[in-house]
């Protein structure tokens, strides 16, 4: 009897043993974990830079022109970020007789880079320094009738100019709104170059006339 028992005992065991196999068989672990991460999108990879921001007012551009001399004195402020860097032109204005409809010529004498620094930028333009405007007059003048003579006029433009298509750094390039300058399209000093194109991008521009004497 005690024998018939122990086998009664084993057999039973025997048959839990297979039941617990069979469970674990019908119901696998799974091979994945029960919490997943969304890879990156491909669209935008982890690994791309941080999508441009657009300022939160409008960028500005001013300065005042001092004559002195054969020279103008530039200074200026601007919000631009720090290390900008900027295009200042001079050029000496023509009356041309064949274009009266569209306003007096621009003939640049002199131009340099700066860059903005606590705001702040200056610079010095000359007259004739990089192009001579009276050869340039004298040169167009000859072998032209009279009523088709350009002259030269006492007074002067004063340019400067910011674009995101050259010399800027990429901390300035991302803070105006990318390489089309979309952060500088609300600025009152705003030009858009190429809008004609497929590949138009912003700038600023601001420009000054002020009388200078002829060298």
């Amino acid at each position: 009897m005690i024998k018939r028992l122990g086998r009664m005992v084993l057999c039973a065991s025997a048959i839990a043993l297979v039941a617990a196999c069979s469970t674990e068989e019908a119901s696998p672990v799974p091979s994945t974990p029960a919490v997943m991460f969304a890879p990156p999108s491909s669209s935008a990879p982890a690994s791309s830079a941080p999508a441009a921001v657009r300022p939160a007012t409008p960028f500005t551009l001013t300065f005042d022109p001092r004559a002195a001399g054969s020279s103008v004195q530039v200074t200026g402020q601007t919000d631009l970020p720090n290390g900008s860097n900027l295009y200042v032109g001079l050029a000496r204005v023509i009356d041309d007789p064949t274009r009266a409809e569209q306003g007096p010529g621009y003939f640049t004498v002199d131009f340099t880079e700066v860059r903005t620094k606590g705001g702040k930028f200056s610079a010095t333009v000359t007259d004739n320094r990089k192009s001579n405007a009276r050869a340039f007059v004298d040169s167009f003048n000859a072998g032209e009738p009279s009523e088709r003579h350009q002259t030269l006029t006492n007074m002067v433009q004063v340019v400067v100019s910011f674009t995101p298509k050259e010399g800027q750094s990429a901390h300035v390039v991302r803070a105006v709104g990318g390489a089309k300058g979309a952060g500088l399209q609300s600025s009152p000093q705003a030009e858009e170059i190429g809008g004609l194109t497929s590949n138009p991008y912003w700038t600023l521009r601001a420009d000054r006339d002020l009388p200078l004497v002829i060298s």
